[in-house]
């Protein structure tokens, strides 16, 4: 069953989308050689709760994060990686400032 969704706020963000994936090709190959398997993007305050295991690596592309993970608190700017180890409780992602994040989990 095909379905097409003719919501204009989803085709607002399904443009948006394109348009940030023009910004930032998937071209560039992980610092492991492996391709980005996603891409978000936060606003300033948002945060995304990660399960243990769940990423490997984190890539900022513009803005500014802060993670924590294991009691201990990075902050990372544009073209920063951080290799997330497997943890107990896993790991948070805030976008602090006042520029969205746009960020990749490898």
């Amino acid at each position: 069953m095909n379905t097409t969704i003719s919501n204009p706020v989803y085709q607002d963000l399904t443009n948006l989308t394109h348009s940030i994936l023009n910004l930032f090709p998937l071209d560039r190959p992980g610092a492991d050689g492996l391709s980005p398997t996603l891409r978000l993007v936060l606003v300033n305050r948002e945060q995304l709760c990660l399960p243990n295991k769940a990423v490997r690596r984190l890539f900022v592309l513009m803005g500014t994060a802060w993670v924590s993970f294991d009691g201990q608190d990075f902050y990372l700017t544009k073209d920063d990686v951080l290799d997330i180890p497997v943890t107990k409780n896993g790991a948070i992602i805030s976008a602090i400032g006042k520029d969205s994040l746009f960020f990749e989990l490898t």
